[in-house]
């Protein structure tokens, strides 16, 4: 787990981070990405409340954002379950996980 001291990191933050953040996020060894959320139907219109140890990020899909890297694992570990169907019997022939909240690097 990563330990971010306070006042390295703003408690609630959206959209592109300030690079005098960034740089000491960088001197932690926090790598930090720019990513969008892809739209689903599990994202409220506010967008995705997402924390981690007391640091809160509002991610709003189609839209642009900065985040530590360790936000990334919070969504890379939102999975759910999702049947597999057979297209002739419509039977549910087992179930497969899937990311809730996929998102992708920009």
């Amino acid at each position: 787990a990563t330990h971010i001291p306070v006042g390295q990191v703003p408690n609630q933050f959206t959209g592109v981070m300030p690079e005098d953040v960034r740089g000491r996020l960088a001197q932690l060894g926090v790598t930090t990405s720019r990513v969008v959320l892809e739209e689903s139907d599990s994202i409220p219109p506010t967008g995705l409340f997402v924390a981690h140890n007391g640091r809160s990020y509002m991610i709003r899909p189609g839209e642009e954002v900065d985040v530590p890297d360790f936000i990334l694992e919070v969504l890379n570990n939102a999975v759910m379950s999702t049947p597999n169907v057979d297209p002739v019997t419509k039977r549910v022939l087992g179930y497969r996980s899937r990311s809730k909240y996929p998102y992708r690097r920009v």
